[in-house]
């Protein structure tokens, strides 16, 4: 079976402390290194159609927003965000959190289940980014599962952050694999080995990224590799540049 190459984008969040000073820059140095496609987490304070011409004049695309959950559960607000990711050409929202007790984490599905269907009308999804502590478990079950149960996977999606995964203790490939056609964005970075298990560029770390392409590639339904680094020991620009690089040594852009 030939599978068409999942395409690379870079969250903005990874490059934050440059972008802060001069975010149009930051979009050109974003560009020079080869990314066509972009995720953002705040768009600082930047209007939808400045940063769409920002972003045309580049050649790039938008792919995803995080936003908060009550923006996505205020009906007014969603509007609002959707209007503004439609104008700069994102078809995601992606968001992430944490709860402390399965009730809780129902009533998130049941909050994200309306909301994902308010943006499936207009073309676009929701997904929830994960980190470590949402696979604390209540009643023997992690507790984003039980947000995911709740909302189902047609409303809600998987942007799966596969270093925080790892983090947890799990198996990213094996996480992908239990969530077939959910998964359309991925966070794409590694682990440094030792205790500290600190942040490393993609390729540059302990993650089986072999088995992650599988799992993405076969079953995950993944649309996009989106590179994110939450922390870098390099200049932040240069650890997007290095992934980006491995990323072209193994023929995945």
């Amino acid at each position: 079976m030939i599978v068409a190459r999942i395409p690379v984008a870079l969250q903005m969040y990874t490059v934050r402390d440059v972008a802060e000073k001069d975010w149009a820059g930051t979009l050109k140095q974003v560009a020079d290194i080869g990314y066509t496609a972009l995720e953002f987490a705040g768009t600082w304070g930047v209007s939808a159609s400045d940063l769409r011409k920002a972003i045309d004049d580049l050649g790039m695309r938008a792919v995803s927003m995080h936003v908060g959950y009550g923006d996505l559960t205020d009906p007014a607000k969603l509007d609002e965000a959707i209007a503004y990711a439609k104008t700069i050409g994102a078809v995601n929202f992606a968001f992430s959190g944490n709860n402390d007790s399965a009730d809780a984490w129902r009533a998130w599905g049941e909050g994200l289940a309306k909301a994902g269907e308010q943006a499936k009308k207009s073309g676009m999804t929701v997904s929830f980014h994960n980190h470590s502590a949402e696979f604390a478990e209540f009643d023997g079950k992690p507790g984003l599962e039980i947000m995911y149960e709740t909302a189902g996977a047609d409303l809600l999606k998987c942007q799966v952050d596969v270093y925080w995964v790892q983090h947890a203790g799990h198996d990213p490939a094996e996480f992908i694999r239990n969530h077939p056609g959910r998964c359309p964005t991925i966070h794409a970075k590694d682990m440094e080995p030792g205790e500290e298990r600190f942040f490393a560029e993609v390729g540059e770390g302990i993650l089986d990224w072999p088995s992650i392409f599988d799992a993405c590639e076969t079953v995950g339904g993944t649309e996009w590799y989106i590179v994110e680094q939450d922390a870098c020991r390099r200049p932040s620009m240069e650890s997007a540049k290095l992934s980006f690089e491995n990323l072209k040594k193994w023929g995945k852009v």
